[in-house]
């Protein structure tokens, strides 16, 4: 707990490097959070987090521009990529172990932002499953991912003003064309609106990724 306040510390100066027209302040405030101990994964999946909610805010707040918050996220999403971690196997629940989830990613057709989707494919990764993404794809698009890949969960990755009726033809789709994979809703969707597992089709709606995967595994054992 303690080192996870001192990572949610950082919000406030790499929020103000994100969106700095000085490109090397990025670096310097990533190299000060490193110093005091706060890990590559705490920054992506505690930091970035955060910091992504923070300019929504601000946005929301006319505290920021929406290039200010378009030019934040792609920087948080290339800094999620670039960050190295060591995957310690000691931490991966044993049975991914032994048969790794296959995990589909999908962001729908207009979504602005994708920096949600990256830091959940890079959770999933940590937590050992097999992860592919699909960003900014049509329904046809993402049927033809899920027919290719027979994955575990699809998981869809929605923004909180996601049109509900689009999203339930895009579960739709994809229950055609991969019958058994459970279908997880999260995203800003999940924290703005109730009875989405009903009125959208999908099997579950949830931001906690391994509750998400328990879900996915006891599933699986039980069939």
């Amino acid at each position: 707990m303690k080192q996870q306040v001192v990572a949610l510390d950082f919000a406030p100066q790499l929020c103000a490097a994100v969106v700095s027209p000085d490109r090397a302040l990025l670096g310097q405030v990533i190299k000060e959070i490193k110093e005091v101990g706060v890990s590559s994964q705490e920054i992506k999946t505690l930091l970035v987090p955060a910091v992504a909610r923070r300019l929504g805010e601000n946005w929301v707040g006319d505290r920021a521009t929406f290039g200010d918050v378009t030019i934040g996220c792609a920087r948080l999403q290339n800094l999620v990529r670039c960050l190295k971690t060591n995957r310690l196997t000691s931490l991966i629940h044993p049975a991914n172990l032994i048969t790794p989830l296959n995990c589909l990613v999908i962001v729908p057709q207009g979504t602005q932002h994708t920096l949600g989707a990256v830091v959940l494919a890079d959770q999933l990764r940590s937590a050992g499953a097999h992860v592919r993404m699909a960003l900014g794809v049509d329904n046809v698009t993402a049927g033809h991912f899920a027919a290719c890949q027979s994955p575990d969960a699809v998981m869809i990755s929605a923004p909180a003003e996601a049109n509900i009726g689009n999203l339930r033809q895009l579960i739709q789709r994809l229950r055609q064309k991969s019958a058994s994979a459970k279908i997880i809703l999260g995203g800003g969707v999940a924290t703005e609106q109730s009875g989405l597992a009903l009125v959208t089709g999908s099997d579950y709606v949830s931001n906690e990724i391994h509750a998400a995967l328990d879900l996915v595994k006891s599933d699986s054992r039980e069939e």
